[in-house]
């Protein structure tokens, strides 16, 4: 039965390595004599990359070079230790980067679903009548703001409702019991609270008094009120 070769697994013959891979080494070695040590293992080489039994052993393909770099290593993994961790790192790397499309992809799917469709009395639009009671609040006590200003980090991507540019502070209306609402919500508060952001939480049951309410929240961050 033929052998598979240990670095490309294509057929072998009798060999451990095949033929376009043992030439692709070979023409390393041959290119790399610029050491008089053993790259492998530290023996006095005579001036080639690999000593006399460590290249009796490349030869009988227990000594093998990194597919990605060409380094020369010990077992029969395809990849060096630098390029294994490189690729794990890579692929850490690929996964937080679905992750954030995936949560932008959702985050797109719920800003289609519900348009800026409410003005407000600056000329903003925004998506509720309680984002225009904020935000109208907000211009009337000359307070700066940023609606769904995008904020990232470690991998997460959200819009706040308002940002405080001045003072610092995200404000977010909890205007809806749906269930991807509600998800998208705790997942906010986490964000917020792990990054140690300033947050002032309004809801429906605000609605009503929603500037009284909202006034006594930024009074208690701090925030100083300029009525005309």
């Amino acid at each position: 039965m033929a052998n598979l070769c240990k670095r490309c697994a294509a057929n072998s013959g009798d060999y451990n390595l095949c033929k376009d891979c043992w030439r692709e080494i070979q023409e390393q070695l041959d290119t790399n004599i610029s050491s008089s040590t053993c790259k492998l293992c530290g023996k006095k080489s005579g001036g080639y990359p690999l000593c006399w039994d460590c290249r009796e052993n490349f030869d009988n393909g227990t000594f093998l070079a990194c597919i990605k770099c060409g380094r020369f290593k010990k077992d029969e993994r395809k990849l060096c230790g630098q390029c294994e961790e490189k690729s794990k790192t890579d692929n850490i790397n690929i996964i937080k980067q679905k992750q954030i499309e995936l949560q932008s992809s959702k985050t797109r799917d719920y800003r289609k679903k519900y348009p800026s469709n409410f003005r407000t009395q600056d000329g903003h639009y925004v998506r509720s009548r309680g984002e225009v009671m904020i935000a109208d609040f907000l211009f009337k006590n000359k307070i700066r703001f940023i609606y769904e200003k995008r904020v990232s980090k470690n991998g997460e991507e959200f819009y706040p409702d308002f940002f405080l540019p001045d003072q610092g502070i995200y404000i977010e209306y909890w205007g809806s019991e749906e269930k991807d609402y509600q998800n998208l919500k705790q997942k906010k508060k986490d964000f917020y609270r792990k990054n140690k952001y300033i947050l002032v939480e309004l809801s429906n049951d605000d609605f009503h008094n929603l500037s009284d309410q909202l006034e006594r929240e930024l009074e208690n961050k701090g925030v100083n009120l300029n009525w005309e």
